[in-house]
């Protein structure tokens, strides 16, 4: 069997999956912080069903935020000191549960690396989800310069299959942990709303929006957006795709691979051949990269390739 060239993990797109619980929490932190906490739920792997300490190295958090130059470590002391004291609150329906969102933060001298790990309290929020998830790139969160951009963006990708969001203003305030700021709705508009409009523009969730008012008062905003724009997330799928769509991402199958291969119809007895016969290959060492080689597999009975 011929081997397949090894794939370097910085080639695939890094994934931020989070129960729809967690995206509709009340936060209140930076951009900074925020950018921190995806990046280490981008580092959560399918298969962890307990959390592990996450490694971040600073050259990363570097290219990916706006801090620079002398001042990035102590910003980053700052921004991990306030994620350990910070608690999102979750609506279960008849209660409000407070979460923190990490347990402990350390600098490792000498190799510019900080370890993390996430609070346990945290687990129903983010490991093993089976269903009531949302799935989206990185890359296309980590490009937005405003700490509410990047909240709507999330709040909007959990609809991405409709292209269609109504939020009660008390709802999208909640979700973006304004409290007493822009008070006054001009202001809301103005600084969150059409920033955000602005900033999304430049990625996979370009919206437009209206308000719907009570009276003269606005009450909701109505959001619209292209469905299947960008990456063709995860939460499309009916609830009885979900346990092949989790085995095939349990290979090391990116989630954009995972949406190509089921949506060209390739039968579930084809898929799970094609498992089984890849894992005895990869028990015989006849494979390098068991995802890479899944997914050629898939494409060529797909009709693909």
């Amino acid at each position: 069997m011929k081997k397949v060239e090894k794939k370097s993990d910085n080639d695939r797109e890094a994934l931020v999956k989070q129960s729809n619980k967690l995206i509709n929490a009340r936060f209140m932190m930076t951009l900074l912080e925020r950018r921190i906490f995806l990046k280490m739920v981008s580092m959560i792997k399918p298969t962890d069903k307990d959390f592990q300490d996450v490694l971040i190295e600073v050259k990363d958090v570097i290219e990916d935020t706006l801090v620079q130059g002398n001042s990035l470590y102590a910003e980053l002391r700052k921004a991990t000191s306030r994620l350990l004291k910070h608690v999102c609150e979750l609506d279960e329906g008849k209660q409000i549960v407070q979460v923190s969102l990490i347990s402990s933060a350390t600098y490792i001298k000498g190799k510019a690396i900080i370890k993390l790990r996430f609070d346990p309290a945290l687990k129903p929020y983010l490991l093993e989800l089976k269903k009531n998830f949302t799935v989206f790139g990185l890359r296309q969160a980590l490009k937005l310069r405003s700490y509410y951009s990047l909240r709507i963006y999330e709040l909007l990708k959990q609809f991405a299959g409709t292209g269609y969001r109504l939020m009660p203003l008390e709802d999208l305030r909640f979700a973006l942990g304004i409290k007493d700021e822009y008070a006054n709705y001009a202001d809301f508009k103005k600084r969150v709303i059409l920033k955000a409009q602005e900033e999304l523009a430049n990625t996979d969730m370009k919206f437009e929006f209206n308000e719907v008012k009570s009276g003269r008062k606005v009450v909701a905003i109505e959001f619209k957006f292209s469905k299947n724009n960008g990456i063709k997330e995860l939460e499309y799928f009916s609830e009885d795709k979900m346990k092949i769509v989790n085995d095939l991402l349990e290979t090391g199958l990116t989630e954009p691979q995972v949406k190509e291969i089921l949506s060209a119809g390739l039968s579930e007895k084809d898929i799970y051949k094609t498992l089984y016969d890849v894992a005895i290959a990869n028990l015989n060492g006849k494979i390098e990269n068991r995802a890479a080689y899944t997914y050629k597999v898939l494409k060529s009975k797909a009709g693909l390739s």
